[in-house]
């Protein structure tokens, strides 16, 4: 990956660019291609996702290198951790913008082995695992009213594709 990317849906993005071993500095870009800075600490982010009504940025990496899962708060400047010492992956936001769904990458593991967590976005209470441990189980996006989740997951670690599933 070259660079991350994150679209509003009224228009515009967030782009981080950098390659993978960069520390990225993220910017928003209107409509028009204008690019201004979004006021968050540089660091090594792999991964980003905007809340639905634009107003935090789910980023996984962080300071250190490690891919925790953190919030930032694009008015304020401020940027919380949500998770500690995990492989986390996939950020997706409840449409609701009141929770984060991800997925957790087992460590020491030969396969691609996954679960999938949520936890509040304001970090107030501990995650719960939505879907057991897994070959490559990763959120893909809730539905509308923000009831049901849509994932991947593969039957097992040698079959390349994978199904969508609801929950």
């Amino acid at each position: 990956l070259g660079a991350l990317l994150s679209l509003f849906s009224v228009g515009g993005a967030l782009w981080a660019p950098g390659g993978l071993s960069a520390s990225y500095r993220v910017v928003a870009v209107d409509e028009r291609g204008a690019e201004s800075p979004v006021e968050i600490p540089p660091a090594p982010y792999n991964e980003l996702a905007l809340s639905p009504d634009g107003s935090r940025l789910a980023l996984v990496g962080g300071p250190g290198g490690t891919s925790d899962l953190w919030v930032a708060d694009l008015g304020r400047g401020s940027i919380t951790r949500l998770t500690s010492g995990e492989f986390v992956r996939m950020p997706t936001w409840t449409p609701d913008g009141s929770r984060i769904a991800y997925a957790v990458v087992a460590q020491g593991v030969a396969e691609e082995r996954t679960r999938i967590d949520w936890r509040p976005a304001d970090g107030s209470r501990r995650a719960e695992t939505l879907v057991e441990e897994g070959f490559g189980r990763y959120p893909t996006a809730f539905t509308p009213d923000g009831r049901t989740l849509i994932y991947d997951a593969a039957e097992d670690a040698r079959i390349s594709t994978s199904d969508l599933w609801a929950l």
